[in-house]
């Protein structure tokens, strides 16, 4: 399904969309995350395009046939017990690395990406994902923020 918004942002409204029906998260945003935002939240964020294969004298201009964007997912979960909340926090993160690979929705939205102007068709071809996680203390409330790293690789023709 080829859309007028171009990349990283028609991957963003997927993700915006598919990650705000996780049981568990209270909230999708399109910024970082920070300490005041409610229990249960989830950020997206752009970080890089990076171009990987660049080919000559193909009559579309220097464009890249091959592109990464890097989009990153923060949760975070706030609570005042350490075990019961890094229980919730690995859960949700489990949901989260689980729908973006296994997920028949969230599949069928990501492969019907694709952006044409006038020059150029770039479509998503494959992803790939990398989780961290983090637990801080404070206030007598414990902070458990996963951040998900997904890497998304177009095909520009």
């Amino acid at each position: 399904m080829a859309t007028d918004v171009p990349f990283p942002d028609c991957i963003i409204e997927v993700l915006k969309t598919r990650l705000g029906t996780i049981s568990g998260v209270s909230g999708v945003l399109v910024r970082p995350l920070e300490p005041t935002d409610p229990n249960g939240s989830v950020a997206v964020t752009f970080e890089l395009w990076q171009p990987v294969q660049i080919e000559m004298g193909t009559g579309r201009g220097f464009d890249p046939s091959l592109s990464d964007y890097v989009l990153h997912i923060e949760h975070m979960v706030k609570h005042a017990e350490r075990e019961a909340g890094y229980l919730q926090h690995r859960t949700v993160a489990t949901k989260i690395r689980s729908m973006l690979y296994r997920d028949t929705d969230t599949q069928v939205a990501f492969r019907q990406l694709a952006y044409i102007d006038s020059l150029v068709h770039e479509r998503l071809m494959k992803w790939s994902l990398e989780q961290r996680f983090a637990a801080n203390q404070i206030n007598k409330s414990f902070y458990f923020v996963s951040g998900t790293t997904a890497t998304f690789q177009t095909e520009t023709v």
